[in-house]
């Protein structure tokens, strides 16, 4: 029991030094809360919301004192007021999402991308990105699948419409949360589009992160087997952000394997960053994997992949995320 509390008290004091945080008894910090507003009902209101807070939050030590934080406070309020409006855009506003295209070319021709990453964008007035609202998701999954759901609607419209045009649509890779592979609602919403679309499964790629819990699951392999013999197909996202796991690569499922841009960003900085990105590619393609650079920003970053054959890049030096008419003018 010494050591737990040691070991706890060790964690506390270094959270603290980490945010700054006072050391305040946690009655003061009640007692000292000021219920300004227009009615009473505001200020008990206001005090139930630190309490609720506190008792989620504050880290206690032995002695009975709480660490509190403004900063943490009013950060974790601003999300509990973002997941509100996201959950009311996703029921009753949904024309606030819509999709921008990203071309994905080979990096000897970029004028002519040989396929698209479809990207969900929110319409909302303090302009928030994705990399702010999409993890406001992770724990809800049904919010994850009706944003899911809009996005693969989206996309189905412009591929739908470029095979009414008598065109072959490009591939469209499209970013799926893990969990959703396993998801029966979502299954059923894919079938559906499969019988409005014609091939769809060969103009369809779907992505999932590499630091997701994905090998954990038995279903969701199970289920990426399923989808795997109707047509559709897999590629790595985001490979490296977090501890890259490397026995994903010789997974079956996967046909394309997506680094992420911190290994190409470092190719101007660190040399010895260079032997890494280049072990991984060729590691890659000797698993049979296509292989696309996410992040290409600059002509340096360009030429140092020239020296490898068939790999595929992505980033703002080739294009920029494109509207679905720009999707649409590559067939024009």
């Amino acid at each position: 029991m010494k050591k737990q509390n040691r070991n706890r008290l060790k964690f506390l004091t270094s959270y603290r030094k980490k945010y700054q945080l006072k050391t305040i008894l946690l009655d003061y910090a009640i007692s000292s809360l000021s219920l300004t507003g227009d009615s009473s009902i505001y200020g008990i209101s206001k005090v139930e919301r630190r309490l609720t807070f506190a008792m989620k939050y504050a880290l206690e030590n032995e002695n009975g004192f709480a660490y509190h934080c403004e900063e943490i406070y009013r950060e974790e309020m601003m999300k509990k007021h973002l997941l509100r409006s996201l959950t009311n855009s996703l029921k009753v506003r949904r024309k606030n999402f819509y999709v921008m295209f990203q071309p994905i070319f080979r990096q000897d021709d970029l004028r002519n991308p040989i396929k698209f990453e479809a990207l969900i964008r929110w319409r909302n007035s303090k302009n928030i990105g994705p990399q702010t609202f999409i993890p406001l998701l992770q724990d809800q999954p049904k919010l994850q699948c009706d944003l899911t759901k809009i996005l693969l609607d989206e996309v189905g419209s412009a591929l739908l419409s470029q095979i009414n045009g008598g065109n072959t649509p490009m591939p469209v890779h499209i970013n799926l949360f893990a969990e959703q592979l396993a998801s029966e609602s979502m299954f059923m919403h894919i079938s559906e589009l499969l019988e409005k679309i014609p091939n769809l499964s060969s103009y369809l790629i779907f992505e999932i992160i590499e630091n997701s819990m994905l090998d954990s699951s038995v279903a969701i392999l199970d289920s990426m087997a399923r989808y795997k013999n109707m047509g559709f197909g897999f590629a790595i996202d985001d490979f490296g952000k977090g501890n890259a796991n490397f026995d994903w690569l010789h997974n079956n499922h996967f046909d394309i394997l997506k680094l992420d841009k911190e290994y190409i960003s470092k190719i101007t900085t660190k040399e010895s960053s260079y032997n890494l990105l280049d072990k991984v590619i060729e590691l890659g393609q000797s698993c049979g994997l296509t292989i696309v650079i996410e992040g290409v920003e600059t002509k340096t970053q360009l030429n140092y992949l020239s020296k490898f054959d068939n790999i595929l890049i992505q980033g703002y030096y080739a294009s920029k995320p494109v509207k679905a008419q720009g999707y649409i003018h590559w067939y024009n």
